[in-house]
Order: structure tokens, then sequence, then C-alpha cells
């Protein structure tokens, strides 16, 4: 039959009758839709050649297509329902078209003359590389990871109303631990399968994640996303071994809360990244996130140079300081407002000025002062020493990453916030010798690396190697590479573990 079957990238709308070779690689579990009135589940087909294309099925279809179609099994289909994906956004496979299988669609099980290379299908992408994706709805990448700790499910308001979240916490042999936010409906099923086996530590493929700034970097599910739990990729029995002989920094990441958005230590951009001042003014639609480069000025001499924020959400308050409330964010009780620092500044360069906002950490880097100091000063009525500290800032060139808000009530401008920033002469190096530099020794020791499959997209002169054909010869080499733990040695500031 291989003969009177289309390869996947000739079909078009109009290739109804057609029939194809596939092999199921990827599979979601069976969700309800937005409505709740109806059920779907996603697949990913491919072929010899390495073609993709993405298929769903709904409502009464759903179960026959669950029993039809089991993973990495090989299938000729047809007279499969084919409709072009006009929102790239929605596109998973290289083909922008999806098949809609139903009970009337021919599905026969077939032989694979060829071996699943599933490295080639999900090349991972480094952890520090993801700056780089932030707050893209379009790229596609693959994160492999170990879940190390899970939070209590979360309820927050967003546009279409109120949505269940959980956040958990992620980290790879990178030693760059982040956030990793799942969103309904994935909180359901797989949220509650991480969190019954968390004190194991699973590890998981995350295809096609969402980079988002939120805890300065974290990782987020969306709508096409699949997790995959123990995936049958030789890169992760490696992680296994490094989280079995690398207990104590796990612990470390815990106790610290390492992924904390003040723990994180930003990446330079690439200087294709870095926006001008008037573009950032002028675009339509508004740039939400983006890198500009400049020297900071502290202009407005009336501000207190704090806010009152609830300690335990770090959310705004607009109680006075010695009053207690109640916080609306996250139902805190009889709590008292913490000073949290905050300056307004602009940012100059060539071509124009950007006034934003640094709050928190950022703020007390720049300003010299924590928080407290500042209210502290506030309440003696001792001035903040605003002329020393623009002589200081003025010395220096700041890259800054900054998003932008735009609350209901604005109407012409956003409000615009530092999310991270870097001293222009402590951003020289390139991308490659800044991964060089952060990437633990246990992924550099011996011929073998924890993450060599990285992605093609990516930097390609980074220090990895390619896998072995054997995953026993893999797990042989790794074994005694990741004996060193990293705790007596983990730096903080330098990210990685101290070289000798």
């Amino acid at each position: 039959m291989d003969d009177r079957c289309t390869p996947i990238s000739d079909l078009t709308e109009k290739s109804q009758d057609g029939m194809i070779k596939i092999i199921v690689i990827e599979k979601s579990n069976i969700f309800p839709a937005k409505d709740q009135g109806s059920l779907f589940q996603r697949f990913m087909f491919t072929n010899e050649k390495n073609e993709t294309i993405q298929a769903i099925a709904f409502n009464r279809d759903v179960s026959h297509a669950d029993n039809k179609l089991q993973l990495y099994h090989a299938y000729y289909i047809g007279n499969a329902g084919i409709s072009p994906i006009t929102d790239a956004r929605n596109q998973a496979g290289s083909l922008p078209y999806q098949l809609t299988v139903t009970k009337a669609t021919f599905i026969k099980a077939a032989t694979n003359a060829k071996e699943i290379q599933f490295e080639d299908h999900f090349p991972i992408t480094s952890f520090w590389q993801l700056d780089k994706y932030k707050n893209s709805d379009v790229d596609r990448f693959n994160i492999l990871c170990a879940i190390i700790q899970g939070f209590p499910e979360t309820i927050i308001p967003t546009a279409r109303g109120p949505r269940t979240i959980r956040r958990f916490v992620a980290v790879n042999p990178e030693c760059r631990p982040m956030i990793f936010t799942m969103w309904e409906p994935f909180v359901y099923i797989e949220g509650i399968q991480l969190m019954n086996m968390i004190h194991t530590h699973p590890v998981i493929l995350i295809i096609r994640p969402k980079i988002t700034a939120f805890h300065a970097i974290d990782i987020t599910t969306r709508p096409n996303t699949t997790i995959v739990l123990d995936p049958p990729l030789q890169q992760a029995a490696t992680m296994k071994i490094w989280i079995d002989e690398n207990r104590s920094y796990i612990h470390k990441v815990i106790n610290e809360k390492l992924y904390e958005k003040d723990k994180q230590q930003p990446v330079a951009p690439l200087q294709t990244q870095i926006r001008p001042i008037s573009q950032i003014i002028s675009s339509t639609p508004q740039m939400k996130h983006f890198w500009i480069k400049g020297m900071p000025l502290i202009v407005n001499l009336n501000q207190r140079f704090f806010s009152p924020t609830c300690p335990t959400c770090n959310k705004s308050t607009g109680a006075l300081m010695d009053v207690e409330f109640d916080c609306n964010f996250c139902d805190s009780k009889n709590k008292i407002p913490r000073p949290k620092a905050k300056v307004q500044l602009n940012i100059t360069d060539d071509t124009g000025f950007l006034s934003i906002t640094a709050e928190d950490k950022h703020a007390e880097t720049l300003l010299g002062f924590t928080g407290l100091e500042i209210y502290e000063r506030y309440l003696k009525q001792d001035p903040i020493p605003i002329q020393r500290i623009n002589e200081e800032l003025q010395r220096q060139t700041l890259l800054c990453e900054v998003r932008s808000y735009w609350p209901p009530q604005r109407q012409y401008m956003p409000l615009y916030f530092l999310t991270a920033f870097i001293p222009e002469e402590s951003a020289g190096e390139t991308l490659s010798d800044q991964l060089a530099q952060t990437t633990p020794p246990t992924l550099l020791t011996g011929p073998t690396s924890a993450l060599s499959n990285t992605a093609e997209e990516t930097v390609s002169d980074t220090n990895v190697t390619e896998i072995p054909a054997s995953s026993t010869s893999l797990l042989a080499e790794m074994s005694s590479s990741v004996k060193r733990n990293l705790e007596p040695d983990f730096s903080q500031l330098t990210k990685h573990q101290k070289l000798d």
C-alpha cells in the first residue's frame, strides 16, 4: 500500500481522498474544550522523511481515535478531513494544515521500515537559549527538565475569565532553575500526575512551550503544548542520573528558592535584539517585550521611591504603611504592608528617551538602598541623595529589558517596567561565550553532554557533542562524569559550578 500513499508534504485542502502513511509521535490526553461542552484530543503524525502534520478528534470521535491510534505505532490513514491553519500560533507541525479524525476516517495498522529516532523529532533547547523566545507565540522548541517542587493550584483572573494554574520548579544540569507554569486543562491531568510523583523528581519533555518574563524568565504551557512524562530519550536517562547524584543541589534550589525572580541572572541580548527607543515609541501595535540600550537618569525628584506591597505575594496595595489590610490578590489577612523600592527614570539613547519604572531588587540596585532603608529615610524626612545617584548612573550605559503594560484607564501611552538590566561593559561577551561559561562542568566532562541534542536554530558552536548511538554507553560515560556533587562548589553569582 505504500506506493498508493501521498507524502505529507504534498497534502492540500483538495487531498480529501488521498491516503498517507504515518507514525504517531504525539498523543495528548483527552481534554474538555474551553466551553466545557465538548471534548478533544490532539495528535502529531510524522513519516520516514520527518515531515509532520497535526491532527485532532472531537466529541464522539475522541474515544474511537484514542483506541485506534497508539503512540509510536505506524498507520495508513485516509478520508480524514483536512483544513488550513491560518494563524501561525496554532501550527504545530511542519505543514500548515490540520487533519480531523472521525469514525469515517480509514485507519489501518502498518509496519514501519525505519525505527523512530526521537532525538530527530524533539531537539532539546538549552535553558540558556530560552531568553530569545520570551513572549513569542510562534517559535517552536522543546525543553527537557526535571520537576523538583510543585505549588498549590491558583485561580487567577484573565480577559477570558478565571483560569486555574499550577506552578512547578524545573531544573536541568545547566543550573538555571526556573518556574514552569501549567495552565488548564493540563493542570487537571498532567498537573495531578506530576504532584503524585513529585518526590521522585520526574523528568519530562515539554513540547512547544512558551517563555514569559513573569518570573524574569519562566516556562509556561500554551494550547498546543504536549507534556511527555518519562520521555523515551537518551538525554532523559542521563538527567535521571544527574538528579540522583546531585540531591544536595536540588535541596539548595528548594531551600534557597533559587528559582525566584531576584535570583535569576539575565542573559545579554544579541545586537540585533536591541531596539532604538524611537522605534519603541512609534511601533504599532505596541511592543510588549524588548531590549533597549541607553543612559539612565532620574528626572522626577518628587518620588517617594517606595510603594506599599503585600508581604506575602509582593503585589501593590493602596493601604497605608502602618495599617493592617487584607490582600485582594493572595487573600492574605491582617497584613502590614512591606515597603518595596520603586523608582521612575528615563533611559536615553541617540533617538529619544523612554520613561520606565524599576521595582524591588532592580530599584534597590539602581538606588543603592533597600526598600526598608528608603522607607526609614522617608519617616525621618531624610531625602534620597538623587544628585549623587544620578552622577553614578550616568557613568554607565545600560542594556535594559523592558515590558510594556497598557492599563484600561490609559488611552495614549502604555506603562513601561524594567524586567532586567546589564551594564554594557558586562555584556560584551557573545552568547556562545556565555553558554560556555555558564554550563556546569558536569555537562562538559567526557565525550557526551546531557543536552547534546540542542535545537538547530540555537547557537551552533556551543560546547556540546553528539549523543552516542547506544544508550548503554551514554549512561556508562555519564555515570562517572556526574558524580561530582554541585553543593560544595556551586556559585550562585556565576551560575555554574566553580572551576578548579
